[in-house]
C-alpha cells in the first residue's frame, strides 16, 4: 500500500505516495535535487527548465546504464554457454 514520503527538490517540498522504501525515495530525490542545482549553478534558467534538463540528464544516464547492463548480460550468457559446452565435451571425452 502506498504511503506518503516527503522530499525536497530545489527548495520545494513534495509529498510522494509510494510503496518504495523511504530511504530509497530520499536518495532518488536527492539525486534529482543535485542535478537541478548543478544546472541552475551553470545556467540562469527557470526552475522548470532546470527540472526538465535534469530529467533528460537522468534519462540519458539510465539509458546508458541499461545498454551497459545488456552488454554485460550478453557477455555472461556467452561465457556460460562456453563453459557448458566445455563441460559437455569433457564429460563425453
Amino acid at each position: 500500500m502506498a504511503r506518503p514520503v516527503k522530499v525536497s527538490i530545489a527548495g520545494r517540498g513534495f509529498t510522494l505516495y509510494t510503496e518504495e522504501q523511504e530511504d530509497h525515495v530520499h536518495r532518488v530525490a536527492a539525486r534529482v535535487d543535485s542535478h537541478v542545482a548543478d544546472i541552475q549553478a551553470k545556467a540562469k534558467v527557470p526552475l522548470e527548465s532546470a527540472a526538465l534538463l535534469a530529467g533528460l540528464k537522468l534519462a540519458d544516464e539510465l539509458s546508458k546504464a541499461e545498454a551497459q547492463h545488456l552488454d554485460h548480460l550478453e557477455t555472461v550468457r556467452s561465457r556460460a554457454v562456453a563453459v557448458r559446452d566445455r563441460l559437455i565435451a569433457l564429460a563425453e571425452g
